[in-house]
């Protein structure tokens, strides 16, 4: 990032492009606090602290972009620095002031591609507006790519929080990388991520390892998701789990040709799928492990009464409201669970392999290879899935198991082939335990054994005393090689001396 703006001219048209299309009632204050110095178009270089306790904007612009950051110590006064080719790189964010928008980090690109890395972001603070979100991205003028730590926005105090909110507009693209957990926590209403996509683009968040939160009194979501417009909107988490006290997720995709939205979570969603009102069911695409049913009971359904409750003609949150994770937690409603009615909906099928005897393989019931779907084998509600173990020799199989944490024996067919049958919580987890047979162990003990005379056994199972013996008079074998050698060496000597004694008598003769 270069520090320092070039001419006076370029100052004060980037300024002016900034006010005019942020369209932000203080950002003319902005460009009144930037100092320019007396000297063309020179001014003092400004270093972004890291760790940075303040909120941070930052515009990006065909004419390079600008990063402007308040600190907790000043008084609303802004410090900028310009970046010719619109990267930034921040460390830390962690807000405490009050802001108008109630943001950490806010990016408003409306002319130009942008890269943005920052380490964590956390908001804590509060907003004349009634709204908060950790990071903000808008994208209406080319493509941001924006790389951050762990994510979090809590007050709940404030109406309306959101940890990540990632927006395309006018079929531009946004792709976010986050790494660790993201967390909206708000008073009425709160979701984890919030992404938007209107147009032709795409706008992807990815999370990786860490957790997508939200939590709120009246209506939450770990993640709502809405693609218009020929738009796309992808949400993936690796390594961490969707959830909140009232929707899991929120999905709400239109008819138009390109429009789709695509869900992939190797964790678990707590909390169900809520498909909004006229969304367009076949657009959409949802590949997980384990979906945990709503407070109500419900796992994927377009009846948001399904997860709430009605009281006076007004949406309330359902019992419980501070409970994450939804039925899987012990709140289940008296209703029965509602039906699945996306056609797209795939359960990935995790195996987990013995440390030794043998290999598993998820199959379908013909021995042929599961379908894949973003790249896990993965199955639909209602198919048998089939677990093949190729065992090695000397093992076999003491049992078979679904689950994990709580394991359930699979199922045999008529033809002895395990199985288990996947339903709309999915949550397939195969295992086995195996065993080193008899026969392996005997041979294993026969080569580990030192040879020696094992007493006979009777049939009624006594041992037979060995054969009388005095030990004193039956020397030990190393006994009666030792009395060998000495008579050997005895015989020797002797001969010896019978030579010396005649080769005597030769000489006096």
């Amino acid at each position: 990032m270069r520090k320092g703006f070039g001419n006076w001219k370029k100052v004060v048209g980037i300024m002016t492009a900034l006010t005019l299309a942020l369209g932000m009632t203080n950002m003319s204050v902005f460009a009144d606090e930037i100092d320019v110095g007396g000297q063309e178009g020179e001014q003092e270089e400004t270093e972004v602290p890291d760790p940075l306790n303040g909120f941070a904007e930052i515009a990006p612009n065909q004419d390079g972009g600008v990063l402007f950051y308040h600190t907790d110590k000043d008084d609303g006064d802004a410090c900028a620095v310009y970046s010719e080719d619109n990267t930034f790189e921040m460390g830390d964010i962690n807000n405490t002031k009050q802001n108008y928008y109630g943001y950490s980090l806010f990016i408003k690109n409306l002319g130009d591609e942008a890269m943005v890395t920052t380490g964590s972001v956390t908001n804590t603070g509060s907003s004349t507006g009634g709204e908060m979100t950790g990071v903000y991205a808008y994208n209406e003028g080319g493509k941001v790519d924006v790389t951050t730590g762990a994510v979090k926005a809590e007050n709940e105090d404030t109406a309306w929080v959101v940890g990540v909110y990632a927006d395309g507009r006018n079929g531009n693209s946004t792709n976010m990388n986050i790494e660790g957990d993201v967390v909206g926590v708000g008073g009425k209403y709160a979701t984890g991520i919030n992404i938007v996509q209107s147009g032709e683009g795409e706008t992807k968040v990815s999370v990786k390892n860490g957790d997508v939160t939200g939590k709120a009194s009246r209506d939450a979501s770990g993640a709502s998701i809405r693609a218009m417009s020929g738009g796309r909107a992808t949400l993936v988490v690796k390594g961490g789990d969707i959830r909140s006290n009232i929707f899991g997720l929120v999905l709400s995709a239109d008819d138009a040709d390109g429009t789709g939205i695509n869900v992939v979570a190797d964790g678990t969603v707590s909390g169900g799928v809520y498909v909004t009102g006229g969304a367009s069911a076949e657009n959409i695409n949802l590949t997980v492990w384990k979906i945990e049913p709503s407070v109500k009971g419900a796992y994927i359904s377009d009846n948001e009464e399904d997860f709430l409750n009605v009281e006076d003609g007004h949406l309330m949150a359902a019992p419980d409201e501070s409970n994450l994770g939804g039925a899987a937690n012990g709140n289940l409603g008296a209703t029965t669970p509602t039906g699945n009615n996306l056609a797209n909906v795939y359960y990935i099928i995790k195996v987990e392999q013995p440390e030794a005897g043998g290999k598993l393989t998820a199959t379908k019931a013909d021995g042929s290879a599961l379908d894949k779907s973003e790249g896990y084998d993965a199955a639909k509600s209602g198919e048998k899935v089939y677990l093949k173990v190729d065992l090695q020799d000397g093992y076999e199989i003491l049992g078979a198991f679904n689950g994990e944490g709580q394991e359930e024996t699979l199922l045999k067919d008529a033809d002895g082939n395990y199985y288990v049958e996947v339903t709309q919580a999915g949550g397939v987890y195969l295992s086995v335990k195996l065993n080193k047979t008899a026969e392996d162990k005997e041979t294993v003990d026969d080569d580990d054994t030192d040879e020696e005379v094992t007493p006979a056994t009777t049939d009624t199972g006594s041992k037979e005393a060995p054969a009388s013996k005095n030990l004193a008079d039956s020397p030990k074998t190393g006994d009666e090689t030792n009395v060998m050698l000495m008579i050997i060496l005895m015989g020797l000597s002797l001969t010896g001396a019978v030579s010396v004694i005649e080769m005597k008598r030769r000489q006096e003769r």
